[in-house]
């Protein structure tokens, strides 16, 4: 789950009380909130992100049709992709279920690479702990719990390299039919911007 526009974690939590009232949902648990740094996307507006765990009789299919109704009812259009947005939710993984189709690739294939994902994640199942501590980290995504007295002004500072990679996902990169990452640009850009 996540998003960068509006009021993401009122959002987040709309779509998780909407998810457990869902029929054919015995169980539903939510993680902490994640402020992270974008990851594939023409934005440099951080996300709010947190992961959904359930116990459900749906089958992945209709359980992912049902997420992505959720998705355009809470605001998010077809054309946000990589752009900001509301609201972003995926299926990640689904017990004893391994598929590929047009539609739907479960596990997610890229579940192991994101930290924005792996770290909420860790909240649900504690055995994830130290695989996420030993996280090579390849997108260098900056990931840290949101607290209900935090304020933003006490968040990590971004080092110039986050904003490098910020610009770059902004600008500099094309992506082919698949979404797959063509090439990268980097642009000189005076230090620090305010993200």
């Amino acid at each position: 789950m996540g998003g960068n526009q509006g009021d993401v974690k009122q959002t987040l939590l709309n779509a998780f009380i909407q998810i457990k009232g869902w029929e054919g949902v015995q169980e539903a648990r939510l993680s902490r909130f994640y402020r992270t740094t974008p990851v594939d996307c023409v934005t440099e507006d951080l996300f709010v992100n947190a992961v959904c765990g359930l116990q459900t009789t749906l089958l992945p299919l209709l359980l992912f049709e049902k997420i992505e109704q959720l998705e355009r009812a809470l605001g998010k259009t077809p054309k946000c992709k990589r752009e900001a947005r509301p609201i972003d939710l995926d299926l990640l993984w689904y017990e004893g279920v391994e598929q590929t189709s047009e539609k739907l690739t479960l596990p997610h294939p890229r579940l192991n690479e994101r930290l924005f994902v792996l770290k909420p994640l860790s909240d649900l199942v504690p055995e994830l702990v130290p695989i996420v501590e030993r996280h090579p980290n390849p997108h260098r995504e900056s990931v840290y719990e949101i607290s209900e007295d935090s304020k933003m002004e006490n968040r990590p500072q971004a080092t110039p390299h986050d904003y490098v990679r910020a610009l770059c996902d902004r600008i500099g990169s094309a992506y082919d039919e698949s979404g797959r990452r063509l090439e990268k640009a980097v642009f000189a850009i005076p230090y620090p911007v305010n993200l």
